[in-house]
């Protein structure tokens, strides 16, 4: 009965979209799905409740299976697990994705989740909700959200890494100032219209989208920078378009240029100069459309190394 005890409880199942054509092969997956969906609830009743430091579910959950996933995130909060991930796959036609109640984990009296990671889920987050003070990663990827996302994350103070990942419903992210303990922000693929972070700390900052205002707090103390525009000026484009990381020491570009376009020309004026900036790595992508008198467009990355003029380490990438 030791394992009644186990402070890791982690469940890995099926994900694959089952609304395959094949009757057979649909009616086999749902008894496997079945039977997964009963284990964990096995599991969860023999359990002591007792020392639970991570507690995890990773499968395809039907919505008529949404009573089960109630019972997950209830014993999650009862038991006070520490690192909590969903990562739910839809498997019915239309999409509705599962809704995460963050209430829920908030209703224990005091906070206790370090690390949350949510995929696949609808989440309304708002100012109200305070059970997230010592929660230092969050990871949302493909999830829905409704609400105050900003007010949210005011709340959860003790946050160190914050990652957005093709999630929906924000159309302009915005950082609080309360989070004066972030360390890293990534935000990749997401459909924001701007980015505004006011958090002085932060270290490191990832984007990868399409090209948008990135705006930063004056006293930033940023080091570190990687970033990828889409579109054929994405290289020029950061260089120009992002004024925070004039300051950072370490810059990593991706970015995708055609062999028969200049790139912007830069003037190296004092006011646009990387005079803090040591090392960096540039992932390019080349696009040869076959055209005559089409210059190079690697060589014209000498452009943007005339405004670093104390870069040390170039490492060039490109395919």
């Amino acid at each position: 009965m030791v394992w009644r005890f186990h402070c890791n409880l982690c469940f890995d199942g099926l994900t694959s979209l089952d609304w395959d054509t094949d009757d057979e092969f649909k009616g086999t997956t749902k008894i496997r799905q079945a039977k997964f969906i009963e284990t964990i609830n096995w599991v969860i009743r023999q359990h002591s409740g007792i020392g639970i430091n991570k507690f995890s579910i990773r499968c395809g959950l039907h919505k008529e299976d949404s009573d089960n996933l109630d019972k997950w995130i209830e014993f999650a909060a009862t038991s006070k697990a520490k690192i909590i991930a969903f990562s739910l796959v839809i498997i019915d036609y239309p999409f509705e994705f599962h809704h995460f109640p963050l209430e829920v984990l908030g209703t224990q009296g005091s906070s206790f989740v370090r690390s949350l990671f949510l995929t696949g889920v609808s989440i309304k987050p708002h100012s109200g909700i305070y059970g997230f003070t010592v929660l230092r990663k969050l990871v949302l990827k493909c999830v829905q959200i409704f609400g105050d996302i900003p007010g949210f994350l005011a709340n959860c103070w003790a946050l160190e890494d914050l990652e957005m990942i093709k999630c929906f419903g924000v159309t302009n992210l915005s950082i609080p100032h309360q989070l004066d303990k972030l360390q890293h922000l990534l935000v990749k693929k997401m459909d924001v219209e701007t980015i505004e972070c006011l958090a002085a700390d932060l270290a490191h900052f990832e984007y990868k989208g399409k090209e948008i205002p990135i705006v930063f707090n004056g006293r930033s103390k940023l080091e570190k920078a990687t970033i990828m525009f889409e579109g054929r000026n994405g290289l020029a484009r950061v260089f120009t378009m992002v004024p925070i990381i004039l300051r950072v020491k370490m810059l990593n570009v991706q970015a995708r240029i055609s062999a028969n376009e200049q790139l912007q020309k830069l003037t190296p004026r004092p006011d646009h100069m990387f005079i803090h900036l040591r090392h960096m790595t540039c992932q390019l992508t080349v696009i040869y459309l076959n055209l005559p008198n089409s210059d190079n467009g690697v060589l014209q990355l000498a452009h943007c190394l005339d405004v670093a003029p104390r870069l040390e380490t170039l490492h060039l990438d490109v395919s």
